[in-house]
């Protein structure tokens, strides 16, 4: 994971340095196709789960972390697996 999030930042940084001043009129927003559960599955990783991470990355972006953080007891899962999300996805865009 390490590994592919060190490739993920090196290709955003290319990016935003290439571009250089245009990044005052650019907003860079990332997301992925699906999440990841909560717990593990049978075999010790985990299944498509409904909840995700974004980075958005701009000059113009107010950084920081952004939604509620549900927490990850078993009461505060979705049917005991899922993490409950705070931000609704057509919100982002």
């Amino acid at each position: 994971m390490s590994q592919r999030l060190n490739e993920f930042s090196s290709g955003i940084n290319a990016l935003y340095t290439d571009l250089g001043m245009h990044m005052n009129n650019v907003i860079i927003l990332t997301m992925t196709e699906f999440g990841r559960t909560a717990k593990e599955n049978g075999s010790a990783g985990t299944d498509h789960g409904e909840v995700s991470s974004w980075f958005v990355i701009g000059n113009s972006i107010n950084g920081g972390i952004y939604g509620d953080w549900p927490g990850l007891q078993e009461d505060q899962l979705v049917r005991g697996r899922y993490l409950q999300y705070s931000i609704d996805y057509r919100d982002i865009f």
